[in-house]
């Protein structure tokens, strides 16, 4: 209705009337592909097209088919979309309700084509799955696409992170709503550093080795590492983690009673993380069982702790 009105007179209300969309012209994306849980994994909510005029209406009156085709995510190829590509508009509107991609990765696009009409990109959405995994003695740590870690396995010290100390045949999400980069399990704990470059470890700490200053028992929740260092990586090892800042600096936390900790001494243990003698810059390090190996941006190895198999490569 339209209300016309002036100054001093009574208003008028017109008669009804009705807007009826324009032709249809082009497609648009009514609801967005979401990530997918897992590779193969039917996208969820379903996927919608819309028929729309050139001013943005849906087209109600319209049964055009539509068809969707998925772009490459980021370095990947071969990706294959499934489901049912091709749906018959209902009132303008395709419903794809069991799409799935069949490869983890990061910025896949759907594109809707119909014939005659202007196509439309959908929003980039991503494949979750795992990218890498860690074995510690009796429990894996493994990171998703997205940076969600999650343990399986013994949990009898708290290894799994995932605020419990129950066993799991099957991955547990670690506590805390981390983004990690990445993740270490060793013998009954288990390292990561979040994408900001902060350090967190949970598991067993009797020696020290979660580096949060404590030699509390045990951690069943991620806690983090002493000193607000930022760190590019970690390595877990035996009773003992070391890990390379970003800007080059090696640091070791835990049990030293062999030297691992790479600080000139073989009688403290430490629960903070310690720089690890010689001023050296490390590009990695890896924490062993009772030594640690590291090498530099220009590709020379340096060890340093238990030596009685000859593991620190010396001669």
């Amino acid at each position: 209705t339209l209300t016309a009105t002036a100054n001093g007179l009574t208003s008028a209300i017109s008669t009804v009337f009705g807007v009826s969309p324009g032709a249809a012209t082009k497609l648009a994306f009514a609801v967005q592909p979401s990530n997918a849980a897992t590779a193969s994994a039917v996208i969820s909510p379903a996927v919608q097209v819309t028929v729309q005029d050139a001013q943005g209406n849906t087209v109600t009156g319209t049964t055009n088919s539509i068809t969707l085709a998925i772009t490459p995510a980021t370095g990947t190829t071969g990706a294959v979309l499934g489901g049912t590509l091709t749906i018959a508009a209902v009132n303008g509107v395709a419903m794809f309700s069991d799409l799935t991609v069949d490869r983890v990765g990061t910025g896949y696009k759907l594109t809707a084509t119909a014939g005659g009409l202007a196509p439309a990109t959908s929003t980039a959405f991503l494949v979750n799955g795992f990218t890498s995994l860690s074995v510690g003695g009796s429990h894996t740590c493994g990171l998703t696409l997205a940076g969600t870690a999650y343990c399986w396995g013994s949990n009898a010290r708290g290894q799994l992170g995932n605020g419990s100390t129950t066993n799991s045949s099957a991955p547990v999400a670690v506590s805390g709503g981390i983004t990690f980069a990445s993740v270490h399990a060793r013998f009954h704990y288990s390292c990561g550093v979040s994408t900001s470059g902060a350090a967190y470890c949970w598991g067993e700490n009797s020696y020290g080795e979660l580096g949060n200053g404590s030699t509390t028992s045990l951690s069943n929740a991620p806690v983090a590492v002493s000193g607000g260092l930022s760190f590019a990586t970690v390595s877990t090892g035996y009773w003992h983690a070391c890990g390379v800042t970003t800007a080059g600096a090696a640091y070791c936390w835990g049990i030293n009673n062999t030297g691992q900790l790479g600080n000139a001494s073989t009688t403290s243990n430490s629960s903070v993380p310690l720089a690890v003698s010689g001023g050296l810059t490390f590009a990695t390090v890896s924490a062993g069982d009772g030594q640690t190996c590291g090498v530099t941006p220009a590709g020379t190895a340096y060890c340093w702790g238990y030596n009685s198999f000859g593991q620190l490569g010396d001669s």
